[in-house]
């Protein structure tokens, strides 16, 4: 763990995903600052895709594999029979006081906007067991909440006949539940020499030039054919809006991570740091537009085919000053330190 003190209070995130890891994380003790040591992007295949940056993915490791390797965490998603056999599990780990990630319904939630409005699956975290009910938070920015909400209330959220029809290739979320625990640390790098390793990876050349060709092809097919994507499945807007959403929740996160680790001895991130943030607004304005105004046809692809253009010199410049400022720094020996 880095020596940087963080409160629950101080972690919020742009995706509900990261918002409850990260939450879970400060609760143990940890900073989670981690989550944000990915980025780059991959092509992907999916059976169904209906405009091209669903063709590629930004880089990010999977939660279970990040918490394992930076903090010796282990991290469990259980499906529970049914809401009886959820309710006794909580009572049952809250009684030891370990917090639980839930999945849940927004439309059973009365903090969200979503409230008995939309259905819209979404992930928090349970804190403490209050008898008739149950004290929770909700650290995504579209809904802060730390509060309290009713067992029925809770119970309803998780077994939503909606969350058995999530996004594309999504399972049956009902009833599951998400369990962190803490580890045996073991013998780990410092965070400071994990970090400059995470670095060095994710701006390599090579990487970095696919990741700007993708954006720019991604950019490129919107131009030449702004009709053919002016239109968009219920299913595919979700995809797309979600792209978007999850690219700048987790620029803001790789902010988060090299200003981590630049508190804890890896020198020149600043500025890396900076013009990550400016990445996630990016990607976040480019996500408001495409929400709001992708239904006005051509005129909108070929404002976010100018956007994706913008990101890609964006994320090509953002890499290469954090390479440049790493460069003296291949042999770089970090002090010693803990996570």
């Amino acid at each position: 763990m880095s020596d940087l003190s963080v409160r629950r209070g101080e972690f919020t995130s742009l995706d509900c995903i990261t918002a409850t890891y990260g939450n879970v994380l400060v609760t143990l003790g940890y900073d989670p600052s981690a989550l944000g040591a990915d980025w780059g992007y991959h092509p992907v295949e999916l059976p169904e895709i209906e405009w091209p940056v669903e063709r590629f993915a930004f880089h990010r490791r999977s939660f279970e594999e990040t918490l394992l390797d930076w903090y010796g965490i282990n991290s469990e998603l259980i499906q529970h029979q049914d809401t009886n056999a959820v309710e006794k599990y909580l009572r049952e780990r809250l009684g030891r006081n370990e917090p639980v990630i839930v999945l849940v319904d927004a439309f059973h939630l009365p903090h969200s906007s979503n409230y008995r409005l939309q259905h819209h699956a979404h992930r928090i975290v349970v804190h403490s067991d209050e008898g008739t009910e149950f004290a929770i938070t909700d650290r995504y920015r579209g809904s802060l909440f730390e509060g309290v909400i009713s067992a029925p209330e809770l119970l309803s959220a998780m077994s939503s006949e909606a969350l058995a029809e999530g996004r594309r290739g999504d399972p049956d979320w009902r009833n599951r539940t998400i369990r962190v625990s803490s580890g045996s640390p073991g013998d780990r790098p410092s965070y400071a020499t994990s970090a400059h390793a995470a670095i060095v990876q994710n701006t390599e050349p090579a990487a970095t030039l696919s990741g700007t060709t993708a954006l720019r092809t991604c950019a490129g097919q919107l131009r030449t054919d702004p009709e053919a994507h002016a239109t968009l499945s219920p299913a595919g807007m979700i995809e797309v809006s979600a792209w978007f959403g999850e690219l700048a929740s987790q620029r803001a996160l790789n902010a988060r991570f090299l200003r981590a680790a630049a508190a804890a001895g890896v020198p020149g991130l600043t500025e890396g740091a900076d013009a990550a943030d400016d990445l996630s607004r990016h990607w976040e304005r480019t996500r408001n537009y495409f929400f709001l105004r992708f239904r006005t046809g051509v005129s909108a692809v070929l404002r976010i085919s100018d956007l994706l253009e913008e990101a890609a010199v964006l994320e090509a410049d953002w890499n290469e000053s954090i390479r440049k400022a790493m460069g003296h720094q291949q042999t770089y020996r970090p002090r010693k330190s803990g996570r």
